[in-house]
């Protein structure tokens, strides 16, 4: 079973009564916004009624840290793969949420759509269709203009290691060690981006 998704329906039907919008990320994925400076004039803007909106991920190494240290990990994580990743995550209205299809793309409801503007379908931040995989894990469109989240997968070797050959994977129970040993690509540590402790810093002073 998807351990995720069945969290991300739990979580729907217990408070989606309670909000307008629900995203769906994890703890180790940070929000960053170029054109909003909060979440709700974000979403207002750009998630299309009755559609999911999508926001692709950039993904970050290990900044050469070998073990945990008691940091943000927005600062001690400040090195990333150059190209924006296709991988994403999702928001939505709870009204328009129907399940999951995986950790990354939400089911939509379907019906007559009278009062929607536009037909139901995943969106990315340009409000249009994007390049998206046959189950919607994926946007090979990469827009990155208006937002991104900062995937913070990596995190230090160590951490690594034990959340691939210890922890294992949350997801899927089937090969959850895949991971394990795997060597963390190079590639990641390719461009400087700091964006996200500067935001964090401006939010929440005590943390400078």
């Amino acid at each position: 079973t998807n351990q995720q998704g069945e969290a991300y329906t739990d979580c729907t039907k217990r408070f989606g009564n309670q909000v307008d919008y629900m995203a769906y990320f994890d703890d180790d994925e940070f929000l960053v916004l170029f054109k909003h400076s909060n979440v709700g004039d974000f979403v207002k803007d750009t998630l299309v009624e009755g559609s999911s909106l999508t926001v692709n991920w950039r993904v970050f190494g290990t900044s050469q840290h070998f073990e945990y240290a008691p940091q943000p990990i927005t600062k001690r994580n400040v090195h990333r793969m150059t190209e924006t990743h296709e991988n994403l995550k999702s928001f939505v209205r709870p009204q328009d949420y129907e399940g999951f299809i995986s950790a990354h793309a939400v089911k939509l409801k379907e019906g007559d759509n009278q009062d929607l503007p536009q037909p139901p379908m995943w969106r990315d931040t340009t409000g249009g269709t994007g390049k998206y995989t046959s189950i919607g894990h994926a946007n090979y469109d990469r827009p990155d203009d208006v937002a991104v989240f900062h995937h913070y997968k990596f995190k230090s070797e160590a951490e690594w290691r034990w959340k691939t050959c210890e922890r294992l994977r949350l997801t899927y129970s089937r090969n959850a060690n895949e991971e394990c040993g795997k060597p963390i690509p190079p590639t990641l540590e390719a461009t400087k981006d700091d964006v996200a402790w500067h935001i964090l810093k401006r939010r929440v002073p005590k943390y400078a």
